[in-house]
């Protein structure tokens, strides 16, 4: 699916459609709200699960909110989101900005190819992500 993904984007653009998984079923939520919402145990369960997709510390959450919470997973994103992950896989180990095609590169980035972004300067907060330790 990766090596057709600009593909894909054309096909989904050209109906409308500029969102991959978007997030307009109401069976996810209606899911979400009878698994998480029918006792306390399922609650707890819920927002423990919840807390290890997003990096959190489940004592950080709202647990009557779980089902709420699990309405939104998997979230939807934009195609050109989907579309430069997979140019992420297809590019040989480099972790690179957006790549437009060499002519826009050249508009955008003042370079045929996309720059490389700069990991030295991401930093991670271990005090935020309870599960990363």
């Amino acid at each position: 699916m990766g090596d057709h993904a600009e593909a894909i984007q054309s096909v989904l653009n050209a109906f409308g459609i500029y969102e991959f998984l978007p997030n307009f079923l109401e069976v996810k939520s209606m899911l979400a709200h009878l698994i998480c919402s029918s006792n306390h145990f399922s609650e707890k369960l819920c927002s423990h699960f919840f807390a290890l997709c997003v990096g959190s510390h489940p004592d950080h959450l709202n647990s009557t909110m779980a089902a709420t919470y699990m309405s939104q997973l998997p979230a939807g994103t934009s195609t050109k989101t989907f579309v430069h992950f997979a140019q992420l896989f297809r590019n040989g180990g480099r972790f690179t900005k957006f790549d437009y095609g060499k002519e826009k590169n050249l508009e955008v980035y003042g370079t045929p190819n996309p720059p490389n972004y700069l990991l030295q300067n991401v930093r991670q907060n271990h005090s935020f992500c309870y599960y990363c330790l």
